[in-house]
């Protein structure tokens, strides 16, 4: 009798995750019809595929308007001015405690 042995060429990760996350992780996956080992092989074949990170990874942006604003603060800085719209550090202060 000849018995067959199972070529598997998996290997165990061990990650450390907050349990919370775990969780609820672990619930979106059950409600997709897959366990969390599962959608781990899936990311991982992914980022293979695709060379990378199979998303966008980034901080935060900030918003249209505070990146105006940054942009503005800079050009102040760099010109030595107040921003358009302010002829002094004075009026910027009494626009910003305003209650309009």
């Amino acid at each position: 009798m000849k018995i067959l042995e199972k070529q598997d060429n998996s290997v165990l990760i061990n990650v450390r995750v907050n349990t919370e996350l775990k969780k609820d992780s672990q619930q979106l996956f059950d409600s997709l019809g897959l366990n969390i080992t599962t959608a781990i092989n899936i990311f991982l074949r992914k980022s293979l595929e695709v060379g990378g990170i199979p998303f966008e990874v980034r901080h935060k942006i900030p918003n249209e308007e505070t990146i105006k604003a940054i942009e503005e603060a800079r050009w102040a800085i760099k010109n030595r001015k107040a921003p358009e719209g302010y002829s002094s550090a004075k009026d910027l202060l009494n626009d910003l405690n305003s209650e309009d």
